[in-house]
């Protein structure tokens, strides 16, 4: 289980991209604290209303996993989440690449979600054939580039 810090932001692009490729119930390895602030929650509410296939089986296992909701005060969603990293000294995980940059240069450390399987990869949590097909799925469905597909799929024979 991933706990070198104190607690985990979870964004909606993040959860998106877990559940386009069915791994969501890999969130049960993030520990210790999962949060998500009430702007992410109102998004996949959103996209439930609005039909989006992910945003339900998402909301749901949100509530299974106990995952906190914390309301921020911020401009938007993308600096709601940084804003709770920040206050709380968590790590982000999102799959938005501009958001992630904006976060570092910040202080905050973010991954995404290849990051996020690569180490449950290194935890033995999943198998290299697993890993492999959750990496090509992810960019089959557009959630990460065929550059960043190739770098993490080098990287699990390193």
């Amino acid at each position: 289980m991933y706990t070198l810090c104190v607690a985990i932001v979870l964004d909606t692009s993040f959860l998106i991209a877990l559940a386009k490729v069915g791994g969501l119930d890999l969130l049960k390895h993030l520990e210790p604290e999962r949060l998500v602030p009430t702007g992410v929650i109102e998004e996949l509410k959103v996209g439930r209303r609005k039909g989006a296939p992910e945003a339900q089986p998402i909301l749901e296992t949100l509530k299974q996993l106990r995952v906190q909701e914390r309301k921020v005060q911020a401009s938007s969603v993308d600096e709601a989440v940084i804003s709770l990293a920040k206050a709380e000294r968590a790590e982000m995980f999102t799959n938005d690449i501009p958001l992630r940059s904006r976060a570092q240069a910040q202080g905050v450390i973010a991954f995404g979600v290849e990051d996020f399987l690569f180490l449950l990869l290194c935890r033995g949590v999943l198998i290299q054939k697993e890993y492999q097909r959750l990496i090509g799925e992810l960019w089959r469905r557009g959630q990460i580039g065929k550059d960043q597909m190739a770098r993490y799929l080098d990287l699990q024979g390193a």
